[in-house]
């Protein structure tokens, strides 16, 4: 028996999914309309470069992406390439190679041509009412910018996960007919937990390197129009899936079942001048000057980067003990932080400002539709355009306290 055990370890990957000679059904009827769908569905594909029935379920699931007729996005976890999709396949205790996930374990599918049906079951579940948005900015040399929104649209507290998975629309990695998996895994640019109020909204931001480690390996060679994040929200509330064997003996995980996916493909960062959002005021470095410079005013500047960035660089200002606080653009979209802010400024004039004044705009953006009562300036072009510009710059000391 241990004999059978070691060999069935290392050589069942290598055989055709059980699923197809364990699980019958064939033309299962429809479970659903796409129209009836409740939701946009999630699919984790597990599979090996080496394994002989893995690109036949590859390319299988790809159609039916490409066929547009389903609401849903996949991730290609390749196991013996990444560590990281390794790692997270292992949750789903997959012996059987290859092996699709739906929705969080709601479906473990290993039968390509029961893909539909997995679909349509999936979207038919009913599922928590969240909103669910994201971007992606391009930063050049292999970063990205992930920023999600997530609005929880019910009168009750919503505790789940949040994740995006950073792919490439195009492995690096071939399958054993020499062709890639679509949607490659690279590794996590968000993993966190969430808690929203209800009718409340839940923003975060991210840079990922692909110049950084990940795993075991870097990915400074990504190209923009190669990636593609996908972000899902997950509930936290366990459920028993079972992978659909019996033989040596069934396997059952911890399913968590997921409300919500979106898929985002990068656009390049903009650092020109942007029209006015309503209520903001867009201003040239210039124009900030005058305003500093002005004792019948009280405009207040504020640094929206980083800690690290503040104290490395930020403005000087005209006046010996004036400096700019600092509020980094990451505390404002946690709601607390927000309110705090809004709080502390109300009625008052706030001039942010950034590197390049992508993330001060979207500061403003974010006070302006949470009803800032005061006046809002974004310096245009950031402190680039401040030094470009000849006005003079300052680092150390401790962040001023906002």
């Amino acid at each position: 028996m241990r004999g059978l055990l070691i060999l069935f370890v290392v050589s069942l990957i290598c055989f055709p999914s059980i699923a197809e000679t364990t699980i019958t059904g064939g033309d299962a009827s429809r479970a659903t309309t796409v129209n009836e769908f409740t939701h946009t569905v999630f699919v984790e594909f597990a599979g090996v470069t080496w394994c002989p029935h893995c690109p036949s379920a590859s390319e299988r699931l790809y159609e039916i992406y490409t066929s547009g007729e389903y609401p849903f996005y996949y991730v290609s976890f390749v196991r013996d390439k990444n560590p990281v999709a390794s790692e997270r396949m292992k949750r789903y205790f997959d012996w059987y190679i290859p092996m699709a996930y739906f929705d969080g374990g709601f479906i473990a599918e290993g039968n390509k041509n029961r893909y539909e049906v997995a679909l349509e079951e999936s979207g038919s579940r009913v599922v928590h009412n969240i909103e669910l948005k994201s971007n992606v900015t391009w930063l050049g040399d292999a970063r990205i910018r992930v920023d999600v929104m997530i609005r929880n649209l019910e009168n009750k507290v919503y505790i789940g996960w949040l994740t995006s998975y950073v792919t490439e629309k195009v492995s690096r990695w071939m399958d054993v007919e020499g062709l890639p998996f679509h949607f490659g895994f690279l590794d996590y640019a968000l993993n966190e937990p969430l808690i929203i109020p209800p009718s409340s909204m839940y923003v975060t931001s991210v840079i990922w390197d692909g110049g950084e480690l990940h795993g075991n390996q870097t990915f400074e060679d990504i190209a923009m129009d190669n990636i593609m994040v996908i972000s899902t929200v997950t509930h936290w509330r366990p459920h028993i899936g079972k992978n659909p064997w019996d033989e040596p003996k069934p396997l059952r995980y911890l399913a968590f079942y997921v409300d919500e996916t979106m898929a985002t493909q990068p656009v390049e960062e903009l650092v020109e001048k942007k029209t006015s959002y309503q209520g903001i005021i867009n201003v040239t470095v210039d124009e900030v000057w005058e305003l500093l410079e002005s004792t019948d005013t009280m405009e207040i500047p504020v640094d929206v980067r980083t800690r690290g960035e503040y104290i490395g660089e930020r403005i000087k200002t005209p006046h010996l003990y004036d400096r700019p606080r600092l509020y980094p653009l990451q505390l404002l979209q946690k709601n607390l932080y927000l309110k705090l802010f809004i709080n502390w400024y109300s009625g008052k004039e706030i001039i942010l400002y950034c590197r390049s004044g992508n993330r001060s705009y979207r500061a403003a953006k974010l006070l302006f539709e949470n009803n800032f009562n005061g006046v809002i300036y974004n310096m245009v072009g950031g402190i680039k355009a401040w030094k470009a510009a000849g006005y003079p710059t300052t680092k150390g000391l401790k962040p001023f306290a906002c």
